[in-house]
């Protein structure tokens, strides 16, 4: 779950987004990111100075849900998985955009109390417009960067 909780992190943060783009492996683990060697592959290609699209779609999410660059719920290790999976895997993103709590919660993804007032007042304060502007952003960027990953996604719905 790193990849994903990387992606979710560059989605949060539009200023470390930035600083993947020399060397985005390096930097991960810098952040204390512990990648697999197959992940570290794809976060170089994601990231990849080529790919400036790619960081203007990250920071076009970060922009929308983190307008103020001080969101510390989402910058929590179960809120960047959560948001990294909704970007990703389409099915977990329909769950999550109506309730992003018991989506965590049913695709196996542990928040704490403090993640979970902060996801689901973000869903609530955007209402309904916000969250298809945010469904489209989500889809966007997991459009462009999902071919860049080799591995399939090891998420699954908890029984």
């Amino acid at each position: 779950m790193e990849l994903q909780r990387l992606i979710g992190t560059a989605a949060i943060d539009v200023d470390f987004v930035q600083r993947l783009i020399p060397n985005a492996s390096a930097t991960a683990g810098n952040f204390g990111f512990k990648l697999s060697a197959a992940e570290v592959s794809d976060v170089d290609r994601i990231f990849a100075t080529s790919s400036s699209g790619n960081v203007v779609l990250f920071q076009a999410v970060g922009n929308f849900i983190c307008p103020k660059k001080l969101c510390p719920g989402l910058l929590q290790p179960g809120s960047e998985t959560a948001l990294g999976m909704a970007i990703l895997e389409p099915n977990f993103r329909q769950d999550f955009l109506v309730d992003p709590v018991n989506a965590a919660a049913k695709w196996g993804i542990k928040l704490s109390s403090f993640e979970q007032h902060t996801l689901a007042s973000l869903m609530s304060t955007l209402g309904a417009t916000g969250v298809a502007t945010l469904k489209t952003l989500f889809e966007a960027l997991g459009n462009a960067i999902r071919p860049a990953i080799s591995q399939p996604l090891v998420m699954t719905v908890a029984a």
